[in-house]
């Protein structure tokens, strides 16, 4: 038997490590100023500022509380909502025809999808790696077009609110009140055809309640922007309606508007009364005879919006109470049937106030709600609530 020499080789296995080293993390001496341990001195001094963030925060809170609205009042016909800041975009942008009434499917569904569709999609609509606005063609334009609807949006809205709303702004800004001067007084225009609509809300000597004042409405708005007012209405203000006149003695009542810049009431009233002539003219040929013949019966009528006709002052009925209700325009705030409009709704206000506090609400007004049934009898005051408490 022969002898051959053969040679053993070890083979090692790569996977197994040769040398194990403890998992020991680096040492910072070799970053002096740059580097230190998470545990415990990053998370202290992290803590710290947390602290003292928090406390700063709680100190401001304190010192000046948020400007919280009032508590909800029902009945507070003069309060005219408006979204934060940050939604006032989408607020203006369903105030657009084709945004609201028919197509608010289209501005409340359609629009957002297509915004946040194309945000989901915008890593497969825009592929491109450079990282410059100018390599960026696509996603640049959309971004643009995003920063730039949605601030000219809330300015629109901001702009519209001050101007629909002045006398609100005013107090905002520390101005003056938005009351017009002792010697204003309204044109016949505005005396003989709105008794029952516009004064409802912008008051008699238009100083404003639920509605913005008017007496210095030709400062802020135009002729044309106010005519469009009165026939398309804006707001809480109903279109049409409001006005129960003749196309031209609409354009009569927003000429006599454009022309109250505010300032001395005693010139703008003169000036609007000459102006609004033959208005009043054409309204009395009517009146005059009646009034030179029954001069008693004029002067029932004239106390009929603050008090009702004779027949409501007798017994209580709920048909004395309807005509109460209509003859001091009700319904140019609360709806033409009475469900809410710039006033509350006052379907069931029996129930919620009960009678008692109807009638006080009657009497003594509240908020922007004149006190209609201060020189009502008592028999008027029950056949108002008898109404109400009909309507289901």
């Amino acid at each position: 038997m022969s002898n051959h020499k053969k040679d053993i080789e070890y083979v090692g296995d790569s996977r197994v490590p040769a040398k194990r080293t403890p998992n020991i993390s680096p040492s910072y001496a070799e970053f002096p100023g740059k580097s230190e341990a998470f545990w415990p001195n990053f998370l202290l001094k992290e803590w710290m500022v947390a602290a003292v963030v928090l406390i700063a925060f709680l100190v401001l809170t304190v010192s000046h509380p948020a400007p919280l609205e009032a508590k909800a009042d029902p009945n507070n016909a003069g309060y005219i909502p408006l979204p934060d800041w940050y939604f006032l975009f989408l607020y203006q942008l369903l105030k657009y025809p084709w945004a609201s009434g028919p197509y608010v499917v289209f501005g409340s569904l359609v629009i957002p999808l297509i915004t946040f569709g194309s945000l989901i999609l915008a890593p497969w609509i825009d592929k491109g790696p450079e990282r410059r606005p100018s390599k960026r063609p696509i996603a640049t334009s959309v971004m643009l077009l995003a920063i730039v609807s949605i601030v000219y949006l809330t300015w629109a809205a901001m702009d519209e609110h001050s101007k629909l709303h002045p006398a609100a702004a005013a107090g905002a800004s520390g101005g003056s009140a938005a009351k017009p001067p002792a010697d204003f007084k309204p044109a016949a225009i505005w005396t003989d055809k709105t008794k029952t609509s516009c004064q409802a809300c912008h008051g008699a000597n238009m100083e404003g309640g639920a509605g913005p004042a008017l007496w210095n409405v030709g400062s802020k708005l135009s002729e044309k922007q106010i005519l469009d007012k009165i026939k398309n209405g804006g707001g809480a203000m109903p279109p049409g309606g409001m006005f129960q006149g003749t196309e031209q003695e609409k354009q009569e009542l927003a000429h006599y508007l454009s022309t109250l810049k505010g300032g001395n009431g005693s010139s703008s009233g003169a000036s609007s009364d000459t102006s609004s002539a033959p208005a009043a003219g054409s309204d009395n040929k009517a009146a005059a005879p009646a009034a030179s013949s029954q001069p008693a019966a004029n002067n029932a009528g004239a106390a009929a919006p603050a008090g009702g006709t004779a027949a409501a002052g007798g017994a209580v009925s709920v048909a004395a109470g309807q005509d109460l209700v209509n003859q001091n325009g009700c319904m140019g705030c609360h709806g033409q049937d009475l469900k809410g409009g710039a006033g509350p709704n006052l379907h069931g206000v029996v129930d919620r106030l009960k009678p008692e506090g109807v009638k006080e609400v009657l009497t003594k007004g509240r908020n922007s709600m004149p006190p209609l049934a201060a020189s009502w009898t008592d028999q008027q005051k029950d056949s108002v609530v008898a109404y109400l408490k009909s309507l289901k």
